[in-house]
Order: C-alpha cells, then structure tokens, then sequence
C-alpha cells in the first residue's frame, strides 16, 4: 500500500518537566541507557567501493516474526553513531510494530571510528546509497535521518528521484540551510553545545587515517563550525571554502526532486537549526513532501506528554500504511488535534 499525502498527525504537547527547547535536547541526552536485547541484532560491514579501504558499518534487528514489512534504516546526527539512544528509542518503536531495523554508523562513526580513511560529511549522500546497493530491498525500505543525517538522506533521496526501493522517508530536525545552521550556532546560547561538539567533530576527523599534517594541524586549531568547515572539510573534500561546502551540501536544494513521500519533523524553537528554510519552501510544489513543524519539541527532542516522543508516534503514523495487520483489522490512527501543516 502506498503512503498517501497530506497526513493528519497529532498535536505535539511537552512533557514535564521538559518544557523548553534546551531541556528537550538535555532529556535526549539524559534518556538511560536503553538497549535492543530483547530482539535478535546482527552486526554488518558495508564496503565501500571508492579505493579508501573504508567500510560503513551498522546492526539489524529483527523482530520476532517475520512480518513482510519494509526495513528501516536509521541515520546518525553529527557526532553519532549506531548506538545514539535517540536511534535506539526509535528502533524499540520499530520492531515493536514489526519493522526490521538497521542503524547505519557513518564512515568514521560507531565501530569504524579510527578505521576508515575518510569521514562523513554533510553531502555525502553516496555513502547510503552504497549500503542500499548491498542490502536486498525486494519489500522495500524506510529511511529515517536525524539532524545531520536528515540532510545527508535528503541530498541521498534528491539524487535518486524516484526510486521503488524507497517505500518512504522522514527526517527530524534536519538542517535545510547549513550557513544559517552554523551562524546560529555562534549564538551565546548556544556556545556549549557548539564547543562540545566541535572538539567531537574534530575528534573524528583526528580519528580517521586519511589526514594530512596541514589538515590536522587546522582540526586542531579551529575555533568555530564555520572555520572547520572552511580550513578542513572544504579543502579535504574538493569544496572551494566554508560558503561553497554549505550551499553544496544544503538539504533545501534537494527537495524540489525528491520522487518518494517524505515527511519532514521540525521544531519552530529548535536551538540550532532555524526555521526558516521550512517557512520559505514552496511544499505545495512537490506532492511528496509534508513538513510538520511543531511549535516546540528543541532539537531531536519531542518528549511528550503522551510517553515516548512525539516524533517516534510521527513515524508510526506516517508508516501506519506499510504494517501489516492480521486479516480483518485495522490500522488505528491517533486521535488530531492542533496540529501546524507548513504550506505554500
């Protein structure tokens, strides 16, 4: 059965005591150690066929039963892995309603940090279109990406167009526009998180074997997105500087030739990534689009008062069409409130 668009989802409502954006992002930061135990995982090795030796590596999860239904592969925000709890609350939804899972690790991420040649970066979409290429798709697949792997996957579904493997495709929090999305993140507020995350991003980069002394040495000493991207991730993969690797690289040129229903999850007080490019796309332009954007939630957060997060309940919704259910039943679909649709 096809995915059919527009789609009446939910009213997102916080739960307490998470009631800002900041506290969102903490309480997917402070969500326990959550693990996949129960079911049957499998760890995987995807080659990589561009003459670095790199491999891209990742877990399936099957459910109990095999159910027929699509798999779905989860993709990584910077500085993740396959083991980000946010992937792994979401592969618990997954499997409880049928869905094989697998959580992809990007090249230098998870179980290939300090292995690969190279890293991922924001337009390398070509990485998971490898992996899709070395996995049977006979029933189909589901693409999920968060934050940084909402854009990589957007670049990825731009680039195929329509493609009968894909079944459907949600991204949360994913930056459209990665300029604005770097000068936000010079925000005092937001000056923690960007410390943290680029001495992370740095470490990756040290991490991987494919480095020269110049760009180590830049690695080392840049004191903001914006110089890294310039002084090391433009140099390193053929962009002209910082400007050139983020209009390149941006999701929002992507959309207008994405061929598979896609739903995009966004928060309007997402700390880090502006909203703008959701305001200003013309979404009536592409029939296989709906952006959802909630008036609250942060950035990959969503925790709501209804258990669980809002996003996860997103993408039971939007994928509702796809389970299957024994002979004489019915999906049910969560009750709509209020809910905020962006349209042209």
């Amino acid at each position: 059965m096809d995915i059919a668009l527009p789609l009446q989802l939910p009213h997102f409502r916080p739960r307490f005591p998470w009631v800002n954006a900041h506290l969102q992002m903490l309480r997917t930061a402070m969500c326990g150690r959550l693990d996949l135990s129960r079911w049957r995982s499998v760890p995987l090795d995807f080659p990589m066929a561009d003459g670095t030796g790199d491999a891209l590596t990742g877990t399936l999860t099957l459910p109990p039963a095999d159910t027929g239904q699509p798999l779905c592969i989860l993709i990584h925000g910077v500085t993740g892995c396959e083991n980000s709890q946010y992937l792994i609350a979401t592969a618990r939804q997954l499997l409880r309603a049928g869905f094989p899972v697998l959580r992809v690790s990007m090249r230098g991420a998870g179980r290939g940090y300090g292995r690969c040649r190279e890293n991922y970066h924001a337009g390398r979409w070509q990485d998971l279109a490898a992996v899709l290429d070395q996995i049977p798709t006979r029933r189909g697949v589901v693409l999920i990406g968060y934050s940084l792997g909402g854009n990589i996957l957007l670049n990825l579904l731009g680039a195929l167009g329509p493609d009968p493997r894909v079944r459907a495709a949600i991204t949360i929090s994913a930056p459209l526009d990665l300029g604005a999305t770097s000068r936000r993140m010079l925000l005092p507020a937001n000056r923690p998180y960007h410390n943290y995350l680029l001495r992370k991003i740095a470490a990756e980069c040290l991490a991987s074997t494919g480095m020269t002394p110049e760009l180590r040495q830049a690695a080392r000493t840049a004191r903001s997105f914006y110089e890294f991207d310039d002084r090391v991730m433009a140099p390193r993969y053929g962009f002209r500087d910082a400007d050139d690797y983020h209009h390149r690289n941006s999701g929002q040129h992507a959309l207008p030739r994405i061929g598979v229903p896609t739903l995009l999850i966004h928060a309007e007080d997402d700390p880090w990534i502006p909203c703008d490019a959701y305001r200003s796309f013309a979404w009536a332009n592409n029939p296989r689009l709906q952006a959802v954007v909630a008036p609250a939630g942060g950035h990959v957060g969503f925790h709501a008062d209804c258990g669980g997060t809002w996003s996860d309940r997103c993408i039971l919704e939007f994928t509702a069409p796809l389970q299957r259910r024994k002979a004489g039943t019915e999906v049910r679909r969560a009750p709509v409130r209020e809910r905020r649709l962006l349209a042209a």
